[in-house]
């Protein structure tokens, strides 16, 4: 293992996977990641000192107070400047999420929201281009983790804790976290404004009321054990005061997870056939995040319908209208709609029950085929995911060319700068 100390975080170690490439970083070492392990990869093979930007400001008052004059509708400025609610999401820079981060700003500003701002929280070593391109994209960006060449979901926590701890820490009260697929469509005060210090919100995690989940927080638990814990997922919305404190455990209990289910560690055969069920491996974040709530305290009331996922049985217009947010992630045309053809897709089958498959974030083609018209018959899923896909360029323009940032391409579609 490694550790970084010093006076601050102003200064960091980057690392490196060759001591004779500039090229090769692989990673960064802040003074407030503690004891940080060393795995066989990425391999660490260099080291040199650089600026973390942590007491810098990224992101200006100018720029947020941008978002204000560029939403589609007139919200009421608060006499303070400040909103109640800031939404946040982290992604990183590549062909992959460049779409999903204009989609995301459009449902924000097109929403009615009545007092938010929005930040994207970009894991990278260095800023990328979209947020000089479009005036409001306001975005923090911090340095990766050394574990996430193994783990990319240790992001999250990582930049929101790294976020938290800067110069750009939010002076909202309540932050609202979602996922970069987590296209918004209508104003989130309704469920924002029952969040307090110390009570906080979240949806349902696909994993609620499981057993086998208390019985692995029972496990690692190091505080509060005798509670169990709150089984939510995106959208987390929670206190600024409460995430400052829950963010570092966050990170804390997801590298707990994945550490405990590497192959160097003595019990790891029998902890991942124990957990097998529970999809550990991918959704140590999540689980990180709930075990993270429990140890502080902060509990959280379980909210549904606040988003729709694209896959959910409810697919009726009249039924999902309140919901103020889709997890996207595919979209169908009905089968009896002859268009549909020209955009057909092999994979997703299993789906066939909901219509042709036309578009999926999982298709490498998602960033530059968007099909439209979207037909009046198509479910309401469908037709926000793509109408948001068609507003965002119609909007903002198209996504800039940029193949130091976004490489595109069958084999670059999901490839995220260093």
């Amino acid at each position: 293992s490694m550790r970084l100390d010093g006076p601050d975080d102003s200064r960091i170690v980057e690392i490196g996977t060759s001591c004779h490439s500039a090229n090769a970083y692989a990673a960064s070492l802040f003074r407030l990641d503690g004891c940080v392990n060393v795995h066989h990869y990425p391999r660490l093979a260099s080291v040199w000192f650089a600026d973390s930007r942590m007491h810098l400001n990224q992101i200006s008052e100018r720029e947020l107070k941008s978002q204000w004059q560029a939403q589609l509708h007139q919200p009421n400025i608060p006499s303070d400047g400040t909103p109640k609610v800031r939404i946040v999401f982290s992604c990183e820079s590549s062909e992959y999420f460049g779409y999903q981060v204009w989609a995301n700003y459009y449902g924000y500003l097109s929403s009615k929201q009545s007092s938010a701002s929005w930040t994207r929280l970009l894991t990278a070593r260095e800023r990328d281009d979209l947020s000089d391109h479009i005036p409001g994209l306001a975005t923090f960006q911090a340095p990766r983790h050394f574990y996430a060449r193994r783990y990319s979901p240790i992001n999250k926590p990582d930049v929101i804790d790294k976020w938290l701890r800067s110069a750009d820490s939010p002076r909202e009260e309540i932050i609202l976290v979602i996922d970069p697929d987590n296209w918004i469509l209508k104003d989130v005060d309704p469920w924002t404004s029952k969040a307090s210090k110390g009570h906080a919100l979240g949806e349902a995690a696909y994993y609620y009321g499981s057993k086998t989940a208390q019985r692995l927080w029972r496990e690692l638990c190091l505080n509060n054990c005798d509670q169990e814990m709150d089984l939510v997922g995106v959208p987390y919305i929670v206190h600024r005061d409460d995430l400052k404190v829950i963010a570092p455990l966050w990170k804390m209990y997801t590298l707990m997870l994945k550490e405990r289910m590497e192959r160097s560690h003595p019990n790891s055969e029998e902890f991942n056939r124990k957990y097998k069920g529970l999809d550990v491996n991918w959704a140590a974040e999540m689980y990180g995040y709930n075990m993270a709530s429990a140890h502080a305290g902060v509990k959280h009331d379980v909210i549904r319908r606040m988003q729709v996922r694209d896959v959910s049985s409810e697919r009726r217009k009249s039924k999902l209208e309140s919901v103020a947010m889709i997890h996207v992630g595919r979209a169908w045309f009905p089968n009896d709609y002859a268009p549909a053809q020209r955009w057909a897709h092999t994979e997703g089958k299993s789906f066939r029950r909901y219509g042709t498959q036309v578009w999926c974030k999982c298709n490498n083609t998602a960033s530059t085929i968007m099909p439209w018209p979207v037909p009046e018959t198509a479910d309401f899923q469908s037709t926000k995911t793509l109408e948001l896909l068609h507003y965002s360029k119609e909007l903002l323009g198209p996504i800039p060319a940029n193949t130091k940032f976004r490489s595109g391409g069958p084999k670059r579609y999901s490839t995220s700068v260093p």
